[in-house]
């Protein structure tokens, strides 16, 4: 990715890793998912740790289970310029125009292209593609995380608070189970966004079946550029093509990983809640312990409601004798 300068990290004879180094960790996990960039906060005593924070957190690290990262000076839309690590560069939008243009020569250079108006710009713009994969693939992840920790926590709520003293170890065994299909959720997800990465990783998906509105954005930001007829005019024509890309995969992945992890966290969760609720209630049954008082007045009220059930079982016995008495009674007076 191009910016203004690209400087490799030079470890320092004395302190390797000092604060505010970025790092990657050499190994991962589903709080720092391969390719997550840290950054050095603290020297620890020992000198071979170093605490790094995360998007997650902070976790203290040796540092030879610790990468370092090329630093990239970047200026921003008011020209301020700062320090990031590369992995960090979002697409070609990261610099300006001039810059672009001219990593777009030394890419055309470095393959041997000499002439821009006739060569095969997919390569190049396989390029920016990619790496724009990699800045959105790191967001969506962090996004799967932020909702699923939500979702559990939703969870937790439901089945944790304000439940009956007999009902709580029926709702500690849904909790116990619906964990499992949270875990299988979330395998989902992660795959949904390795799918979705491929989109722009991925050479032969490199297009977009919308051309009609590439083809339109394309037409529009070279009329606005006042410098297409100067020498640089390839190179700015490729960098439309490639800002024009990029632009339309930003709308068509936006709402694609919206979609997705809505329909397979969301509703998903719902659906599986749903599922485990009318399948296992009956099973549920012997988890509810109620309290030996509650089990006395209950006897005691089935007691009651057998005598009463004999004697109103007794009462329609009762008035068709005596009708039969009256009947009698009034034969006899005559």
């Amino acid at each position: 990715m191009a910016t203004v300068s690209v400087k490799p990290y030079e470890p320092d004879a004395v302190t390797p890793f000092p604060i505010g180094q970025p790092v990657l960790w050499a190994n991962s996990d589903k709080h720092r998912p391969e390719g997550t960039v840290g950054r050095v906060k603290l020297v620890c005593d020992d000198k071979n740790r170093r605490l790094v924070t995360f998007p997650a957190g902070e976790w203290k690290l040796e540092i030879k289970n610790l990468v370092a990262t090329p630093s990239v000076k970047v200026k921003d839309k008011n020209g301020v310029e700062r320090q990031i690590a590369v992995t960090e560069c979002r697409s070609v939008e990261t610099g300006s125009m001039n810059i672009i243009c001219k990593d777009i020569l030394q890419l055309a250079k470095d393959r041997g292209m000499r002439n821009l108006v006739h060569i095969d710009r997919q390569p190049i713009i396989a390029c920016y593609a990619q790496a724009f994969a990699k800045h959105y693939t790191k967001s969506i992840r962090q996004t799967v995380q932020e909702t699923h920790q939500m979702l559990s926590t939703m969870l937790d709520s439901v089945f944790g608070e304000q439940i009956p003293e007999i009902a709580r170890p029926a709702a500690r065994q849904l909790r116990f189970r619906m964990r499992a299909e949270e875990q299988g959720l979330l395998e989902l997800a992660c795959t949904a966004v390795e799918a979705i990465k491929e989109h722009n990783s991925e050479t032969d998906l490199l297009f977009t079946p919308n051309e009609h509105y590439l083809n339109d954005l394309i037409k529009r930001m070279v009329e606005k550029d006042e410098e297409m007829a100067t020498d640089t005019g390839g190179a700015r024509h490729i960098y439309h093509n490639v800002r024009a890309y990029l632009k339309v995969q930003r709308k068509f992945i936006s709402e694609l990983a919206a979609k997705e992890l809505v329909r397979i966290l969301v509703l998903g969760t719902f659906k599986r809640v749903r599922k485990l609720l009318s399948s296992t209630m009956s099973e549920l049954t012997k988890f509810v312990k109620e309290p030996n008082k509650l089990v006395k007045e209950r006897e005691n009220l089935t007691l009651r409601k057998k005598v009463l059930e004999g004697a109103l079982s007794q009462v329609p016995m009762m008035f068709a004798m005596n009708k039969r008495r009256k009947r009698s009674d009034g034969a006899n007076t005559y």
